[in-house]
């Protein structure tokens, strides 16, 4: 979570004030690494992480959950080389669940 821009102005205008970056950061309750860094910056604005790609291919993993329903995790991991929960969580994000069934 970052802090807020509001913030990091403030505490950038208490240092070319006052000139004390540690006192800065004591002020203000910041590290003195985040004060260090905000007065280096030419902007303040936070800057945003870029998104990682997975190693899972959505739409292939949602073709084959509906060509083989009946597929269970461990077979999944090995079809897609990856590991168990990280299928249990590409799952979770296609809304895919596993229903019981009470015929058997």
């Amino acid at each position: 979570m970052t802090y807020g821009i509001d913030l990091r102005r403030r505490v950038v205008s208490y240092v070319k004030d006052n000139g004390n970056k540690s006192e800065a950061s004591r002020v203000f309750k910041v590290s003195l690494w985040c004060v260090r860094d905000w007065c280096g910056r030419p902007d303040l604005a936070a800057a945003p992480h870029p998104k990682r790609s997975g190693k899972i291919d959505m739409n292939k993993l949602s073709r084959h959950i509906q060509n083989n329903n009946d597929t269970i995790l461990r077979e999944l991991a090995s079809e897609f080389k990856v590991t168990e929960q990280a299928i249990w969580y590409a799952l979770r994000r296609l809304k895919v669940t596993h229903k019981k069934n009470d015929a058997l």
